[in-house]
């Protein structure tokens, strides 16, 4: 197993920075993490939508979070926040969008 690649916690201005991880190191770290999410989306979804779409919208979300990330100890509960409030934000998405109707398959030929 790779060695994650995070800085130690530096003080500027008086202020203390929160450890950052590389992407390659970031991506490991989720990977880790992937089967409880799917786990987590399709536990969530049931009907309502698909859960591979609500996995592919919270990684995307979380990946370009990373930097919010304050301790990588405490990933797997940030990760599982962020795929609840995807799954939030797409029932209000679907909410809002008027109704689908199917077009038919067939058409009458009326004179």
């Amino acid at each position: 197993m790779r060695a994650l690649a995070v800085r130690a916690p530096t003080v500027l201005a008086g202020s203390m920075v929160s450890e950052r991880v590389s992407e390659c190191a970031f991506a490991a770290l989720v990977a880790e993490h992937l089967p409880g999410l799917r786990a987590r989306a399709v536990q969530l979804c049931r009907t309502h939508i698909d859960p591979e779409d609500l996995l592919q919208d919270a990684l995307m979300r979380t990946f370009c979070a990373r930097d919010q990330l304050r301790d990588v100890r405490r990933i797997q509960p940030w990760l599982l926040s962020i795929i609840g409030k995807s799954f939030i934000d797409s029932i209000r998405k679907q909410r809002t969008r008027p109704a689908q109707v199917p077009l038919a398959t067939t058409v009458e030929n009326t004179p």
